[in-house]
C-alpha cells in the first residue's frame, strides 16, 4: 500500500470524521468469504467471517451530488477457519479492529441513489487464522464499491462489495496473508 495513502488516511481522514460536524452513521452486516458463486479466489484455505460494522462517514470536499469522503469502520466479527478447503475441522475465532478509509461518491436522481468506490487500511486483532498467517495483530486493506438508496429523509440502504487482504507487514512469521471477497448490507443515518 502506498505510504502517501496510509499517511493521508491517518492524518486527514481520522480527524475529519471525528471532528467534523456533519457525520453520517450506520450499521453494516458483512460476510467475508473466498467464494461467492459468481467469483472464487484461488486459495487453499477457508476463512469465513461474519462482521458487525459501525460506519462513521464525513464529506471532506464536494457537494451532495459529488463528494470525496472519509470514513471510520470499527468492527467486531466471528471467524470460521479451515486450513484447507477439504478439511472437515473448523476453528472459530474473533476479529476486532477499525479501518479508516476514503471514498468517492456520485449521487443521481435528486440524491435518492448514489454509487461509490473506496479503499481503506487499518489495524485488527484476529484470534484465529489459517496456518499460513500468524494470528494476532494484522493490517486489513480493503477496496470496495457500493450503492446507497435513500429510504427516507434520514435513512439510506447501503449495499457494498469488495476485496480484503490481511497480513502483518512481516512483523511475525508466517505472513502468507488472507484474502477474501465481501458483501455487506446496512442502514445509514444522515
Amino acid at each position: 500500500m502506498d505510504k502517501f495513502f496510509v499517511w493521508f488516511v491517518l492524518l486527514v481522514c481520522i480527524p475529519t470524521v471525528l471532528l467534523h460536524g456533519q457525520v453520517s452513521k450506520g450499521i453494516l452486516l458483512a460476510h467475508f468469504n473466498q467464494n461467492f458463486g459468481f467469483k472464487e479466489l484461488n486459495v487453499d484455505y477457508s476463512h469465513k467471517v461474519v462482521s458487525l460494522q459501525y460506519v462513521l462517514n464525513s464529506r471532506i470536499i464536494g457537494s451532495s451530488s459529488l463528494s470525496f469522503d472519509c470514513e471510520l469502520l470499527p468492527q467486531i466479527a466471528i471467524t470460521f477457519v479451515k486450513d484447507s478447503k477439504g478439511s472437515i475441522f473448523s476453528r472459530k475465532g474473533v476479529e476486532i479492529g477499525v479501518v479508516p478509509g476514503v471514498s468517492i461518491r456520485k449521487s443521481f436522481f435528486s440524491n435518492t441513489w448514489a454509487l461509490y468506490i473506496g479503499s481503506g487500511i487499518g489495524p485488527q486483532y484476529t484470534s484465529t487464522t489459517p496456518d499460513r498467517q500468524k494470528s494476532g495483530f494484522l493490517f486489513s486493506n480493503t477496496v470496495f464499491g457500493g450503492s446507497r438508496i435513500k429510504l427516507s429523509n434520514t435513512k439510506s440502504l447501503d449495499l457494498r462489495m469488495g476485496f480484503r487482504h490481511q497480513s502483518n507487514a512481516s512483523l511475525a512469521q508466517p505472513n502468507g496473508g488472507i484474502n477474501a471477497l465481501f458483501l455487506s448490507v446496512g442502514i445509514m443515518m444522515i
